[in-house]
């Protein structure tokens, strides 16, 4: 119980009590604010990592699918390989807007899985002329290069693809979600600065954000 001056009148002793009153129920709201921001700290930081493991779980079964699709599929296969009539028209109309057909570009690159998915690209790098790849919408991303405006995931400038010593390659130029490849049945994840060999025989299977391309030189 708090103690007063028995010099103070009523009113000054009914003022103190409500000053002092209120002094603890100011400290009992910061008390509670502080503890209320310590536990929004905790669950956010719980969430987050929680959203990180979703995410990394999601990336891996689109790969064990992308991995498995050329396996286990076989009619899917041949449907890739042989398009109808109308993707055949498609193709030819992307392929004119990249900057040339299918045979004339040395590079095609199908979208296997993401915001992308069965889409088709066909660029022209070369060591002086890159073909960038990111999320923006900008002239040389849609012309020339490979534009992945839908993956949020995907940084605005993500990388290119250059030609050097007769070689295609791609360069992860410092996104933030980082770039990989698929190699036997594992994730890889590229160094920034990496330059990732597009191999002649075969394909290069790449992560770009939520997207799986497969990259292949053009026929």
């Amino acid at each position: 119980m708090e103690k007063y001056d028995p010099n103070m009148t009523v009113g000054e002793v009914l003022d103190a009590i409500v000053e002092n009153s209120l002094d603890k129920m100011r400290r009992l709201v910061k008390e509670s604010n502080e503890e209320l921001d310590r536990e929004w700290a905790v669950g956010k930081a719980e969430l987050l990592e929680l959203k990180k493991i979703a995410i990394e779980q999601k990336r891996a079964k689109e790969a064990a699918a992308a991995l498995s699709a050329p396996l286990n599929d076989k009619e899917n296969i041949k449907q890739q390989e042989i398009p109808s009539t109308e993707e055949s028209k498609e193709t030819k109309k992307k392929a004119a807007k990249k900057g040339g057909t299918a045979k004339s570009c040395p590079l095609k690159l199908r979208v296997l899985s993401g915001p992308h998915k069965d889409e088709e690209f066909f660029i022209r790098p070369t060591l002086r002329v890159p073909c960038v790849i990111g999320r923006s919408k900008a002239k040389k991303f849609v012309d020339k290069g490979v534009s992945l405006n839908q993956d949020e995931q995907v940084s605005t400038m993500h990388g290119e693809f250059i030609f050097k010593s007769g070689q295609a390659m791609f360069v992860d130029v410092g996104s933030t979600n980082g770039s990989s490849v698929m190699m036997d049945g594992e994730e890889l994840w590229l160094e920034q600065g990496h330059e990732t060999i597009v191999p002649k025989e075969g394909s290069l299977m790449l992560r770009v954000g939520d997207t799986i391309l497969k990259v292949e030189y053009c026929a």
